[in-house]
């Protein structure tokens, strides 16, 4: 009983074995057994990486300027009387204050170009002995540039200073090119008197080489001086002794003048004196004559403020005069310029304000040209919006541009000379 039981047990164990196996296979056999992927190497990441180490964020590169300007704000925030009144601005502040007004603006400009300017100013005040005290003990250490707003008679000053900081310092007015010949460090981005008159002699000898050339001068106020240069740089250029006639109308008066001129040649009369009366006199004469002779005048910058001066009779006269600085309405990137100072500060800019905008984009442009070993050249809005050349006047010698604009009468306005 207990084999037949075993024997009985052991039977149905084998079978339930068997049927399990059965339904293993046929379930295994049912099912499509996957193919292993072919196993490729993707270069994807490797492009990202590379991609990644290529692309760098543009650098912006940091400019520290030092601005020498006459605010006077110890006046300005002095204790007011009158604290519901408009903010007092002193009227002899106001040509630094566009001066700054027009840097700040050329930095706005210049941000979006990755270059950032910070300015640190010195107000030096209004008395010479202030301003002499605060140029001895401004601190320029982080400082890259100087950029003097002072008057003219500080130039001799601030080339001593300049040599002890050791710094590019930026000038707008000299009488002559002896400071950059003993300080590498002066920049005038203005030309001298002396470059603005031997390049208007340079135009005078290249357009009117073959007219009648007479310099007319009085022994004051260096008129015979600058009469005696321009004839000196005339008659170098044309290769001709005496070609530049001279007249000293002090002494020799009018008919002097007079029988020195041509009635088949254009009379070129070089008039340097900035004596309006003097000048208003010697038209009056021309005027008498005008229909005898042909002219062209050249003149100097001062003629530019003469108000009794009839701008038709200069017309008529074929006047010219120079200068180093010039606003140029038909241009469109001081109009440009002029609109977004309106925009800022609700005032129309002064020439400061150019003069500032100018400085600025002069002086970060000086900066990259020697990181990449280049001459300085900068777009100004003095010039008509022209890209002019700063440059050393000689070996180891202070930099200088040389560009000037000639101005002729139009209606009741002055034009470029093209």
């Amino acid at each position: 009983m207990g084999i037949n039981l075993s024997r009985s047990s052991f039977l149905i164990f084998t079978l339930c074995i068997s049927l399990l196996s059965a339904c293993s296979t046929s379930k295994k056999s049912s099912v499509t057994k996957p193919t292993a992927p072919e196993l490729k190497t993707v270069e994807v990441a490797k492009v990202e990486v590379k991609d990644t180490l290529v692309v760098t964020l543009p650098k912006v590169q940091t400019i520290n300027i030092a601005l020498l300007l006459t605010l006077n704000l110890e006046e300005h925030f002095a204790n007011d009387t009158a604290p519901d009144t408009n903010p007092l601005i002193l009227q002899e502040s106001l040509a630094s204050l566009n001066f700054y007004e027009g840097a700040l603006l050329a930095s706005d400009t210049l941000s979006s170009k990755l270059r950032k300017i910070n300015f640190k100013i010195i107000d030096t005040g209004a008395d010479s002995l202030s301003t002499v005290t605060s140029l001895n003990t401004a601190d320029m250490n982080e400082v890259d540039a100087v950029v003097s707003f002072l008057p003219a008679n500080y130039t001799s000053l601030l080339s001593r200073i300049s040599n002890r900081w050791a710094m590019p310092m930026y000038l707008f007015a000299a009488s002559n090119t002896s400071i950059l010949e003993k300080n590498k460090w002066i920049r005038l981005v203005n030309p001298s008197n002396y470059t603005q008159i031997t390049q208007a002699a340079t135009y005078i000898s290249k357009h009117h080489a073959v007219d009648k050339i007479v310099a007319v001068y009085r022994e004051q106020k260096g008129e015979n001086l600058i009469a005696e240069l321009f004839a000196d740089v005339i008659d170098s250029l044309l290769e001709k002794k005496g070609i530049c006639d001279k007249v000293n109308y002090k002494s020799d008066g009018f008919n002097s003048l007079k029988s020195k001129l041509s009635k088949t040649k254009t009379n070129v009369l070089i008039i340097p004196t900035s004596d309006e009366s003097f000048l208003a006199s010697l038209l009056n004469k021309l005027g008498d004559i005008k229909t005898d002779y042909k002219f062209v005048l050249m003149g100097m910058p001062a003629w530019e403020n003469f108000n009794s001066i009839d701008p038709e009779t200069m017309k008529e006269l074929g006047a010219i005069i120079f200068n180093g600085m010039y606003i140029d309405t038909q241009c469109p990137e001081l109009t440009q310029f002029r609109k977004k100072f309106i925009l800022e500060y609700h005032a129309d800019p002064t020439l400061a304000a150019y003069m500032g905008y100018d400085v600025v984009n002069c002086i970060v442009e000086e900066k990259e040209s020697k990181m990449m070993n280049r001459e300085v050249r900068f777009r100004s809005l003095l010039n008509s919006g022209k890209e002019i050349l700063l440059s050393p006047v000689c070996e180891s010698c202070g930099f200088e541009t040389k560009a000037i604009n000639l101005l002729k009468y139009g209606e009741y306005e002055l034009l470029l000379v093209k």
